[in-house]
């Protein structure tokens, strides 16, 4: 490590590969499992090589002296120092704890995270940073914070904390290399922001009721998963995206097709009611997270196919979408960030989540109104909801 920049960062990505790789594994509960037979098993590598005391002081001690190294070494050393997090699962709490007072804050307690934070303001400062050194250097304030005060008190230490125009500054050079969602949750988490309308600036106000836009449905052609808003006028259940898939449709549509009756006073009281309450497939994505805690959403399979538990191993990932969980049932935009994550872990399987984002929040994730639809403000209280 000491011999050459060039010499470091070659390890440096060798010790960060078997936590890369445990991370990408933990993504998806029971697809993705190594059927390779291992003489030494991931994870004790990985809990090896975060326990190593030498690695970490050296990783701190670079992050001190970042003007000798290059940009590569000192985005490794903050990517291992912010990997000591019990949620990642590798560490016990106990030892990132112990870690993170003795090797992050050099052992001088409250002061440790000031030193710490004037460190990183002066790595994010240098030029060329990446988005990976500036979202690590922010993240990892979050993660030490947690560890050793709580939830609640590491906001308000965030918040409260100097060198903001830093971070600031970093993250705007880095804007276009991050997803907007993220970009604004950490604007937001290291207190760059005065109020929340500097990070949501909404064209519109934010959605607040599922009956005030039109219905969207996916197309019911056979072979079509277009969104449309065509509907059939004699029964008004089915929808197409056009008037050729429309009219293809019909000759097998007829046959089940059935004029709608005027809604009486007791059925129109039996919908809003129904409206009030949590869909069905909600309800039962909300009793398989209750079964399996471990999990941030489950793919429903057809055809009685095993279900497939998302697992979202990275806390930045985790937090926003269980934020994003939060804001669905009101809020069409967040179905169609939702539906971005769970389509980024499983590429094959789009039209599967569409449907099923469709039956639980009623909102076509691809439509118009989900894919340019706003945010609402996120509070402290949302902030809070996310760790």
């Amino acid at each position: 490590l000491e011999a050459s920049d060039d010499e470091a960062m070659l390890l440096l990505y060798v010790f960060e590969f078997p936590i890369l790789v445990l991370t990408a594994r933990k993504d998806v509960a029971g697809i993705a499992k190594c059927q390779v037979k291992e003489k030494y098993e991931i994870r004790d590598i990985a809990v090896r090589i975060l326990s190593n005391k030498i690695l970490l002081s050296w990783c701190r001690n670079t992050i001190a002296n970042h003007q000798q190294h290059c940009i590569s070494v000192l985005t490794s050393a903050v990517t291992l120092l912010s990997a000591i997090d019990p949620s990642g699962g590798i560490l016990s709490k106990s030892k990132v704890k112990k870690h993170t007072q003795n090797i992050i804050f050099r052992g001088k307690g409250d002061k440790g995270f000031s030193i710490l934070r004037e460190d990183l303001a002066g790595v994010v400062s240098r030029k060329n940073v990446t988005s990976t050194l500036v979202a690590n250097s922010i993240l990892m304030q979050v993660h030490v914070l947690v560890n050793i005060y709580g939830e609640d008190h590491a906001i308000t230490v965030l918040h409260r904390s100097p060198k903001k125009e830093f971070f600031e500054r970093a993250l705007f050079q880095v804007k276009n290399q991050l997803d907007e969602n993220f970009f604004q949750f950490l604007r937001v988490t290291i207190g760059c922001a005065t109020t929340q309308k500097d990070i949501f600036q909404a064209a519109s106000l934010p959605y607040q009721n599922r009956d005030s836009i039109e219905s969207v449905f996916i197309c019911g052609k056979e072979g079509c998963s277009n969104a449309g808003s065509r509907r059939c006028a004699r029964c008004k259940l089915v929808g197409y995206c056009s008037k050729d898939c429309q009219t293809t449709s019909w000759k097998k549509h007829k046959k089940i097709c059935k004029p709608s009756k005027p809604d009486s006073k007791k059925i129109n009281t039996a919908v809003e009611a129904a409206r009030q309450a949590p869909d069905p497939a909600l309800r039962k994505q909300d009793y398989l997270l209750s079964k399996n805690p471990s999990f941030d959403y489950v793919i429903v399979m057809p055809d009685g196919n095993k279900d497939f538990g998302v697992q979202m191993d990275h806390p930045m990932g985790k937090m926003m979408f269980n934020f994003l969980r939060q804001m669905a049932p009101n809020t069409p935009a967040a179905v169609y960030r939702m539906y971005g994550f769970l389509k980024s872990i499983h590429p094959g399987m789009e039209d599967i989540i569409r449907g099923q984002l469709m039956a639980e929040y009623g909102i076509d994730p691809l439509s118009d109104i989900a894919k340019n639809g706003q945010m609402p403000e996120m509070s402290k209280e949302d902030m809070r909801s996310m760790f």
